[in-house]
């Protein structure tokens, strides 16, 4: 017994370690914003917006964000993750309120046209991004000095997932706002939403 386990010490020794995996990753493939100061005016039919907002204001305006995901068949461990590089600068608070954001799942796929009044039902509450750090000074391209991110939540994977961003209720004025170009379409650095899955 003793010599087969010598004599398997040198395989052992060659065999190569096991890689990680790396992760799919996809981009939203619709973003569009919705306010209930016009809540019959679609500002965006076609669901290509870069901006993604979660804000509200004196005047009880809120404009909220849809945005959705085309997920790939046969994936697997969707993680829905809001994700700045370093460098990205494209943050920016509202009234220097509270800067973050609650995220909803939306029941179906986001239409072609959608208003505050026809938008899709929203249910639960998915995650949260938390208090998001203030990038140093973006009206100088100053932005993150190391990358961060937030890890919103996970879930089976479906074909199409969609979420509905806004400002969490117990902020009365405050939110988030960001401008989201993804890949392969940008120069780094990228910021915004991404969905990671099988990991």
């Amino acid at each position: 017994m003793l010599l087969s386990a010598l004599l398997l010490l040198p395989l052992l020794g060659h065999a190569k370690p096991v890689e990680k995996r790396a992760c799919a990753v996809e981009y939203p493939t619709y973003t569009t914003t919705i306010s209930s100061l016009t809540p019959d005016f679609n500002s965006n039919p076609i669901g290509n917006n870069p901006a993604s907002f979660a804000v509200k204001n004196q005047t009880f305006n809120a404009i909220d964000t849809i945005f959705q995901f085309n997920i790939p068949p046969g994936s697997w461990g969707c993680q829905l993750e809001l994700f700045f590089d370093k460098d990205y600068y494209l943050v920016l608070p509202y009234f220097n309120g509270p800067m973050k954001a609650d995220v909803f799942n939306v029941e179906g796929s986001a239409p072609y046209t959608v208003t505050w009044n026809s938008a899709p039902r929203t249910g639960s509450l998915f995650g949260t991004t938390g208090e998001l750090p203030r990038v140093p000074d973006p009206s100088a391209s100053i932005g993150y000095k190391e990358p961060v991110k937030r890890v919103i939540n996970s879930a089976a994977c479906r074909n199409t997932m969609t979420y509905r961003m806004k400002v969490p209720a117990e902020v009365g004025v405050g939110g988030v706002q960001f401008y989201q170009y993804n890949p392969p379409l940008y120069n780094p650095p990228f910021g915004g939403w991404r969905m990671v899955h099988n990991c």
